[in-house]
């Protein structure tokens, strides 16, 4: 057990008066808390315990002058009363961890087939009309189209090489100027203008030129030919 005594709170003071207790028996302090008021004859000076313990008996009435280092009061260790020091408050529980919602699952899009593409040899209804009114069996076309697609410009091709027993009143017009041309004349033309008279069956030597000299030109050749496909079948 440890006692609390009147401490020394200046070089010459000899005795203290308590002033006021800041305890009481059974108080529980710890070092450095303020535990009484002593008056110095100067001041008003609160004290602070030196140990730590349950206050079991406070010795000096109030208002009581003591000399310096007389007991004011007994601390123990233990409580006088075999109550232990109260601990502190336990904490509410922890809460329990919050339930995360479940993941939201992004609707998956079925794919989007593709279109199939026509199949080889498909013929359009436009392009099976201008066949027919043309006079050609689109089962022997050749198509050059997407995967075989028959075009229109397949079908004018195979018409303007298709025989015919009678020429186009236009083709025959348009021949009419080749009369004049001596035998054994050399037909003048552009180079793409022959390419595009091999690709369709047409001998220049039938075509009318519009070009310089009598020169015979793409646009001559494709407008023969075209005379030669919208002829009458006989």
């Amino acid at each position: 057990m440890g006692e609390f005594r009147m401490p020394a709170l200046g070089a010459d003071m000899e005795q203290g008066r308590v002033v006021e207790w800041l305890v009481k028996p059974g108080d529980y302090v710890h070092r450095g808390d303020m535990i009484a008021v002593v008056d110095t004859e100067k001041a008003d000076i609160d004290v602070e315990s030196f140990e730590e313990g349950v206050i079991a008996e406070l010795l000096v009435e109030v208002g009581t002058t003591v000399p310096v280092g007389a007991a004011l009061a007994r601390i123990t260790q233990t409580p006088a009363t075999g109550a232990e020091p109260t601990a502190a408050a336990p904490g509410t529980a922890p809460s329990a961890p919050r339930a995360e919602p479940p993941p939201v699952m992004a609707p998956v899009e079925a794919p989007v087939e593709a279109p199939a593409a026509p199949a080889s040899g498909f013929v359009s209804p436009p392009v099976r009309q201008l066949a027919h009114r043309l006079g050609v069996d689109t089962d022997t076309v050749r198509g050059t189209g997407k995967r075989g697609a028959v075009t229109r410009a397949d079908v004018e091709h195979a018409a303007a090489r298709k025989p015919s027993a009678e020429p186009a009143p236009a083709a025959a017009a348009a021949a009419e100027p080749e009369q004049s041309r001596p035998p054994g004349r050399r037909v003048r033309s552009s180079p793409r203008a022959r390419s595009v008279a091999e690709s369709l069956g047409i001998e220049l030597a039938g075509v009318p030129g519009t070009g310089a000299g009598g020169a015979v030109t793409e646009a001559d050749v494709r407008r023969f030919a075209a005379a030669a496909a919208a002829a009458p079948l006989t």
